[in-house]
C-alpha cells in the first residue's frame, strides 16, 4: 500500500520557508551511490525507468539504453552505495525508444521489458546477476510499425500483469498475463481519428487501479490536448467514478477532457500521471504557446473537477518539441521534478505544491551546470527519501545522444520540511 511522503506545511509561504528558496542546492555526494551510473539515455514514454525495493537489501534499480545501443540495468545499494550493472541485450540499437522498463514483482524479482517484444526476469530476488533467458512476446496489434514504449503494471488483487505499448498499428496496445499463465492476444486500447498516433502515460496503485493519461499525437504534427481515464476492478471509468461503457478500443472522446485541443489553444504533450493515496490523479504536461516558449502545467482532480495550473516556464525546447522533461513523485504527486533552461543550460529542480497546484515552492537539484540535465525521474516505490535520476550531457535527438544517467539523493522528508 502506498505510504505518501508527508508535507508538514499548510501554506505556500510556510512551504517556501521550509524548502529554503534561494538557499544552496543540496550537497553533491550526499547519499551513497550518488553520481554517474552509466552512459546512455531514456524516453519518458516507457516507464518505470527506476524502481526501489526493500527486502533483504535497500536497493534502487535503474534501466537505460547505452550510447552503444545495449540494454543495461543497474542496482544501487542504499547502504553500501555499490552499483552493480548488467547488460541484458547487446546491440539492440542506439535509439532511446529501446530503453527498458522495469517491473518489480511480488517477492523482489525484477522483470525488464524492452523493444521489440523482449523481456527477462530475475531468478533470485534482488540480484541483477540472476536474470534468466530472453523471452519474446509473440503478440502485437496488426500493422508493420513495430513495438515500443513498454509500460508494465502488476495488480495484486487480480494476480495479473498488464503490459501497455505502442503497437504495430501505432496505437496504444496492451496484453495481460495472470500469474502462471501466458499472455493474452494484443488489443488496441484507444481509438483516435485517422492518421493520429496517441502518446500514453500509465501508473498504478499496484492493487486494482491503473491510471491512463494521453495526448492524441506528437504536437509537432497536429494540435493536441490532455485526456484521462482509468481501469479499476474490471471496468474503465472517469476520474469521478462513472463507468465508461463499451469494450475495446475506447474512443478518445470517452475519456475525461482534461485540456481538450481546440482552435487558438496551445498544444499540449503529456509527460506523467500518478494518483495520491486517496486515488485522486495528477497529470503533468508541457504546452507550446510558441516555438520558443514552452510551459509546464499541472492538472489535479480534486474529487469534483479537474484543476489546471501553470507551474513555470520551461524555456526554449531542448530540440524540436522536446522540453527538458517533467515527472511526478508517484509516492506523493504533490511533488514534481522538472528540467528547465536556466542561463542557457537545462537544470533539474524539485517543485512542491500543497494546494493542488495553485502555488508552488521549489529548490535546485542541479545548479551552474556546464552541460544539460534532462528527463528527471524518481524511483517508483521509494518512500521517506528524495532520490532523483536524470540524463546529463548532450542530447540532440532520439538516435543522437552523449548522455549519462546520473543519480542524486537530496535528503529525507523530515530534513526537508
Amino acid at each position: 500500500m502506498r505510504t505518501p511522503k508527508r508535507i508538514a506545511v499548510t501554506t505556500a509561504a510556510t512551504l517556501a520557508a521550509a524548502v529554503g528558496l534561494g538557499g544552496p542546492a543540496p550537497p553533491a555526494g550526499g547519499a551513497r551511490g550518488d553520481g554517474p551510473i552509466g552512459a546512455g539515455a531514456w524516453s519518458w514514454f516507457g516507464d518505470p525507468r527506476a524502481v526501489y525495493y526493500e527486502g533483504a537489501h535497500r536497493r534502487t534499480y535503474v534501466g537505460w539504453i547505452s550510447t552503444h545501443g545495449n540494454v543495461r540495468v543497474a542496482s544501487i545499494d542504499g547502504d553500501t552505495g555499490r552499483i552493480h550493472t548488467v547488460t541484458l541485450k547487446h546491440g539492440l540499437g542506439v535509439d532511446d525508444h529501446n530503453d527498458p522498463s522495469l517491473l518489480m514483482l511480488p517477492g523482489g524479482r525484477l522483470e525488464v521489458f524492452y523493444s521489440p517484444l523482449y523481456y527477462r526476469v530475475m531468478h533470485r530476488p534482488e540480484d541483477v546477476t540472476s536474470f534468466g533467458s530472453t523471452h519474446v512476446l509473440h503478440t502485437n496489434t496488426p500493422g508493420r510499425l513495430g513495438w515500443t514504449y513498454p509500460n508494465p503494471v502488476y495488480l495484486s488483487r487480480e494476480h495479473r500483469t498488464w503490459l501497455f505499448w505502442r503497437g504495430g498499428n501505432w496505437m496504444p496496445s496492451f496484453s495481460t498475463r495472470r500469474d502462471g499463465s501466458s499472455w493474452t492476444d494484443a488489443r488496441t486500447l484507444i481509438r483516435t481519428r485517422r492518421g493520429r498516433r496517441p502518446y500514453v502515460k500509465v501508473a498504478s496503485d499496484g492493487r486494482r487501479t491503473i491510471d491512463i493519461a494521453f495526448s492524441e499525437d506528437n504536437p509537432d504534427h497536429i494540435r493536441t490536448g490532455i485526456y484521462y481515464f482509468r481501469y479499476r476492478a474490471g471496468h474503465y471509468e472517469h476520474a469521478d467514478g462513472r463507468r465508461i461503457p463499451g469494450g475495446h478500443p475506447l474512443d478518445e472522446f470517452d475519456a475525461d477532457r482534461v485540456r481538450p485541443e481546440k482552435p487558438g489553444r496551445a498544444s499540449a504533450w503529456v509527460h506523467d500521471v500518478a494518483s495520491d493515496s486517496q486515488g485522486k490523479p495528477a497529470i503533468v504536461y508541457v504546452t507550446y504557446p510558441s516555438v520558443h516558449d514552452l510551459r509546464y502545467r499541472y492538472a489535479r482532480w480534486d474529487g469534483h473537477r479537474w484543476l489546471d495550473h501553470e507551474i513555470v516556464a520551461a524555456g526554449k525546447p531542448l530540440n524540436g518539441p522536446y522540453a527538458g522533461g517533467i515527472s511526478l513523485d508517484h509516492e506523493n504527486p504533490s511533488i514534481v521534478y522538472l528540467s528547465r533552461r536556466i542561463h542557457g543550460v537545462f537544470e533539474v529542480e524539485q517543485w512542491i505544491t500543497v494546494d493542488d497546484g495553485r502555488h508552488w515552492a521549489h529548490r535546485a537539484v542541479t545548479r551552474h551546470s556546464s552541460e544539460n540535465n534532462v528527463r528527471p525521474v524518481t524511483p517508483r516505490g521509494e518512500t521517506g527519501h528524495y532520490t532523483v535520476l536524470w540524463m546529463h550531457g548532450r542530447y540532440r535527438r532520439y538516435t543522437e545522444y552523449v548522455t549519462t544517467i546520473t543519480r542524486k539523493g537530496i535528503g529525507r522528508a523530515h530534513r526537508l520540511f
